[in-house]
């Protein structure tokens, strides 16, 4: 072995580190970030007060109270966003802007949506979802691109996490008023068996009724919705985590 067959080899390891170090120095300066800025409140305040929001009464039980906040919060969204019009790749999309534009796609919506139940303390995750055969995985989906797709929103309420729907007036409650996961309405996609509250079934996307796999904390595929609007993946790791 010559010498400088030597010093490669020696070499390797030094380069694999770097470019480990590389790689996720990329993946960190792309994250995408949930923090609620100070702008973001004074927007939310805005939207409060426009829609009508208030704290339910105290005298309710915590997750009626719950409810009533998460169901009045997204029925004010809809009112002041009415538009289906998304904001174009490379631009913020954070309340200001949406209180702006009054208009937007579920990916946008979803985004008002968690800011807004961040502020108030809840526990919030955000999900993809892609419809695809029962059984597929996360790999899958994303390395199909074309797949209809949808983003919403999940809360953690006291009795478990609850999907809030970003384009129609829809809470998925079952028939007994409880909290409904996306996991569990993933798996009742075909078997059709969980009968859910009438106040909100008549608005539930049609989307849900097929299977569909979830993806938490990807917020794009392109790249082009949060900054640095590259073509890495927008992604919340810390909420990604949640895929594990």
């Amino acid at each position: 072995m010559t010498r400088r067959t030597k010093r490669l080899l020696l070499a390797v390891p030094a380069l694999f580190a770097a470019a480990l170090a590389g790689m996720g120095f990329l993946l960190y300066a792309n994250r995408v970030t949930t923090r609620v800025t100070a702008l973001d409140r004074a927007a939310i305040a805005r939207f409060m007060a426009a829609g009508g929001v208030r704290l339910p009464p105290a005298g309710l039980p915590d997750i009626d109270r719950q409810i009533a906040f998460i169901g009045s919060v997204q029925a004010a969204v809809m009112k002041l966003v009415p538009g289906n019009t998304g904001i174009p790749q490379g631009q913020p999309r954070e309340p200001a802007d949406l209180w702006r534009t009054r208009s937007g796609l579920c990916y946008d919506r979803s985004r008002l949506l968690e800011k807004i139940f961040r502020s108030y303390g809840f526990t919030v995750r955000h999900a993809a979802l892609y419809a695809a055969p029962a059984g597929s995985g996360i790999l899958t989906v994303l390395s199909h691109p074309g797949l209809s797709s949808h983003a919403v929103t999940e809360v953690k309420t006291v009795k478990g996490w609850l999907l809030v729907d970003s384009n129609a007036p829809f809470l998925a409650l079952d028939a007994k008023g409880f909290p409904v996961s996306l996991s569990q309405m993933s798996r009742d996609a075909d078997r059709r068996e969980i009968i859910y509250d009438k106040r909100y079934a008549a608005a539930m996307n049609p989307f849900y009724r097929k299977p569909f796999v979830i993806v938490y904390g990807l917020y794009s595929r392109h790249g082009g919705f949060y900054p640095p609007y590259n073509r890495i993946p927008d992604v919340n790791w810390k909420e990604a985590a949640d895929n594990l």
